[in-house]
């Protein structure tokens, strides 16, 4: 019989015996079922010590869950003190790893070139909920700190976290990562012959032999071929174990791996998990870095999505604060990173319902409800800054599309050069399927000369810019100062930008000149200018009279038409005479009875129309 101890209630040790008449638990492997036959069978003997007895065995004979786990305190530069904090937790390798007595265990911490001028600061939070009246204590010059235990549990796994330490590196501390290490009476109970291999697949595994697949290894010890302490790799999508036949050197945080065959695909972010044997011994994983500037940068681990102004994006931007071996910093959750537009070829204006900062969770910052406002058909860049100021990211280009466009729903009418148009120009917002955005009483719209034949300058009355109501710009007073042959355009943009819209070609007309259309008249046919008076005439009947025209300006070659009535009758056109090279018209014409007669000018692209005054000419018996 075997003399076992345990503490009662009130701490007194009692011992009890263990019959060797139960069967021994097995020596390698234990399960639920053969301990529940050997709990009823020191049941059946009604022997509570031995139950007792049978099953602390049971228990110890279980599998090693030993492990120790660092969590970074992340970069420092000589002289400075780390913004997050250092947590180890250190676990009991069986049930009876850690003796019922006291017991210690101090981690120490040196730069790497094994320096003592690395320090702990801050005030340790010890987690040991199965060793008795445990403490911590930072040792005299923070470069180290010890769990002291009172006692042991013999019946569970005891882990034993330390958290909350920040990290302070000396001016002259060398750079590079952050050594630690275990001593103690505390240690032969936590150091185990195997430990655990993880990583993210950076390459896909294929059902068959797969060789090349790339993994960043998060774990301080790396995967091995299989093959006594070094198991089958599992994977974190299906339940798929499978041998491992080769793995290269670890390096820079990455390993590249030949797998075995098996059941299933595996995708790349697959986490891909291994036992093997223990590479560290009393030596723990870093729990910092000492650097010349910030080791930690952020990164786009899920880039803007992009798609239409205004409008929240389907994917949406996500960012990390990765380590120089470009892995999320899990133990950031202090990190505020805020987005802002980096290339920005419209102007537009970037929102978040997330809000634009956000504190990182893990290591990651999650922005949600992200959009910009104005359109480009060029791409858009958004930056990622932080405090504390880790190097920067830009994301990858992204496109925001307008869907809103301008249109002339009233097209500009033209006419003469600086006179008010007939018809004016109006300017509608539109959507996607050409209809008025009747909800939109914001939009800035500004007419301006596309196309611009002659220099002309364009006023409107209304002003050049107005504010839609209802989706709809209305202009007036608008007119172009120069006339041309040419057709002139106008263009209407917008704030926001929309896309821009390009009226109808119209013409605008020079401005008339002024005519002036004088007459006289003389009795007989006078070829001449002498010899004109504007007072009426007397000629027998059936004689002749001369009507002059004279024109101001110079109307040489153009048609003047010769009105004419009689006393009783209405005004008509009797002929068109051509104005003779000094600008003059000369009609002659016979007499019977009081007639009167008129010079009319229709006028031309560059001269007004006129009348002249009228002349009267009558005949005697």
């Amino acid at each position: 019989m075997a003399l076992r101890h345990t503490q009662n209630q009130t701490g007194t040790v009692v011992g009890s015996e263990e019959p060797t008449c139960l069967p021994s638990p097995p020596s390698e492997s234990w399960s639920l079922p053969a301990l529940r036959d050997m709990i009823r069978k020191a049941a059946s003997l009604g022997l509570a010590a031995t139950l007792l007895a049978t099953l602390g065995a049971a228990i110890a004979a279980a599998p090693a869950l030993a492990s120790t786990s660092v969590t970074s305190a992340g970069s420092m530069s000589p002289g400075t003190t780390s913004v997050g904090t250092a947590s180890f937790t250190l676990t009991e390798n069986s049930v009876n790893g850690f003796p019922n007595a006291s017991g210690t265990v101090t981690v120490t911490i040196t730069d790497s070139a094994s320096a003592s001028t690395v320090h702990f600061s801050g005030t340790p939070v010890l987690s040991a909920p199965g060793s008795l009246g445990a403490t911590v204590a930072l040792g005299p010059a923070g470069t180290s700190f010890t769990v002291t235990t009172r006692g042991a549990d013999n019946l569970n796994i005891e882990p034993i976290t330390v958290s909350g330490l920040r990290i302070s590196a000396d001016a002259g501390a060398a750079l590079g990562p952050i050594k630690a290490a275990m001593s103690g009476s505390l240690v032969g109970g936590i150091i185990s012959p195997t430990t655990t291999a993880t990583g993210i697949a950076q390459t896909s595994v294929a059902v068959g032999s797969t060789g090349g697949v790339v993994v960043n290894v998060s774990s301080p010890c790396g995967f091995a071929s299989t093959g006594g302490l070094n198991g089958n790799v599992t994977f974190s999508d299906v339940a798929d174990s499978r041998a491992l036949t080769g793995a290269t050197a670890l390096a820079g945080g990455q390993q590249t791996l030949t797998i075995g065959g098996g059941g299933s695909i595996h995708a790349i972010g697959t986490t891909i998990t291994q036992m093997v044997a223990d590479c560290l011994g009393v030596n723990l994983a870093s729990p910092g870095t000492v650097g010349s500037g910030p080791t930690q940068h952020l990164a786009f681990i899920g880039q803007p999505g992009g798609g239409t102004a205004g409008v929240v994006w389907a994917v949406q931007p996500v960012v990390a604060v990765q380590n120089a071996l470009n892995m999320v910093a899990t133990g950031d959750s202090s990190t505020f990173v805020t987005l802002s537009i980096g290339t920005n070829p419209a102007g537009g204006t970037l929102s978040c319902t997330s809000g634009l900062s956000r504190t990182v969770v893990n290591g990651v910052a999650t922005f949600f409800g992200c959009s910009i406002s104005i359109g480009s058909p060029s791409a858009y860049t958004l930056t990622a800054t932080s405090n504390p100021a880790w190097s920067p990211a830009t994301s990858s280009a992204f496109l925001v599309a307008a869907t809103q466009h301008l249109a002339f729903i009233g097209q500009p009418g033209g006419g003469t050069a600086g006179v008010v148009w007939a018809v004016q120009p109006v300017v509608a917002v539109q959507n996607a399927l050409n209809m008025v955005a009747t909800g939109d009483s914001s939009t800035f719209v500004t007419l301006s000369i596309g196309t611009n034949p002659a220099g002309g300058t364009l006023s409107c009355t209304s002003g050049l810019s107005r504010t839609v109501v209802n989706g709809v710009a209305t202009f007036f007073g608008c007119s172009i100062s120069i006339g041309s042959p040419s057709a002139y355009t106008l263009t209407a943009t917008s704030n926001p930008a929309w896309s821009p819209a390009t009226s109808s070609a119209f013409l605008v007309s020079q401005s008339a000149l002024s005519v002036v259309l004088t007459d006289s008249i003389a009795a007989g046919v006078n070829r001449g200018t002498m010899g004109f008076g504007t007072v009426s005439v007397v000629v027998p009947r059936g004689g002749w009279i001369t009507l002059l025209g004279t024109t101001s300006p110079n109307l040489a070659g153009s048609l003047v038409q010769v009105w004419t009535r009689t006393k009783t009758g209405a005004w008509h056109v009797l002929t068109s005479r051509l104005a003779a090279a000094d600008g003059t018209i000369h009609y002659f014409a016979r007499v019977n009875g009081w007639t009167a007669y008129q010079l009319k000018f229709a006028g031309d692209s560059s001269h007004s129309a006129a009348a002249s005054h009228g002349r009267i000419a009558t005949s005697r018996t």
